[in-house]
């Protein structure tokens, strides 16, 4: 067991550039979430696309989340599971998020939005008791690469317990055939999930799909389930039933 300085890493994080939905949106920031080297739970506020020197306990995995805000109000979270690519540690993931420098210093490691869903998987094995290093999270995030779309339609304590139990099928991450339902204007509005599809704004004359859209509505594709979006000054929950029809509820602030 290393001691002193030999028991801690510095870390330098890259932090991914706002999603493109976001743009529209006031007051953005990143809340960057990691155990330092004595285990203790810390967190600090970044701007998207820069970088964040952290220390972590040297070879302990951890999930390591970066919360897209608007105002203050979360989004799904970038991140990466550490240790990563290029630790020099035994058994250490390898999520493609270590990039590499020629110049002596902390590692750098890059938090992604597909990272974050990963990492939050692992956070979920963790909150169970259990060694979230212990499962090949690896191919999961692989698994959800190669499937594209949005894997927060799957909610990670929803995998975690599947994967605890040996129940899970890497089909559950296949995009779902989806339905054209309207949100209601103004907007934009920003899907919680960096990579969920962005709402696109109705044509003039275009009449709305299925749901409440008003004039100067929004049109998006989703499958079924409950989804929540992040506009200028409020947010909005949008239920979709089996049958596509799509009901928007306005969250004042």
């Amino acid at each position: 067991m290393p001691f002193g300085s030999a028991s801690r890493e510095r870390l330098t994080l890259r932090l991914p550039p706002p999603p493109a939905a976001w743009a529209g949106l006031p007051g953005l920031d990143l809340i960057v979430r990691w155990r330092d080297a004595s285990g203790l739970r810390r967190e600090a506020r970044a701007p998207f696309g820069e970088r964040l020197g952290i220390e972590v306990a040297r070879g302990l995995p951890q999930a390591i989340l970066a919360y897209p805000r608007s105002a203050g109000r979360p989004g799904r979270p970038a991140g990466l599971r550490y240790p990563a690519a290029g630790s020099g540690i035994p058994g250490a993931a390898d999520p493609g998020a270590a990039v590499s420098s020629p110049v002596a210093g902390p590692r750098e490691l890059e938090a992604t939005w597909l990272g974050g869903w990963a990492a939050a998987v692992f956070a979920e094995l963790e909150a169970k008791g259990l060694d979230g290093a212990a499962f090949d999270l690896d191919r999961l995030e692989r698994v959800a690469a190669d499937y594209g779309g949005d894997p927060w339609r799957l909610e990670p304590r929803e995998a975690a317990g599947r994967l605890a139990t040996g129940r899970f099928r890497s089909d559950a991450l296949k995009p779902g055939s989806g339905f054209l339902v309207s949100l209601p204007g103004p907007g934009p509005w920003a899907p919680e999930s960096p990579l969920a599809p962005m709402p696109r704004l109705l044509a003039p004359g275009e009449p709305p799909a299925q749901g409440p859209a008003a004039e100067g509505g929004y049109a998006t594709e989703l499958p079924e389930g409950l989804y929540r979006f992040l506009g200028p000054a409020a947010e909005l929950a949008l239920w979709i039933d089996g049958a596509g029809n799509g009901v928007a509820i306005p969250i004042p602030p």
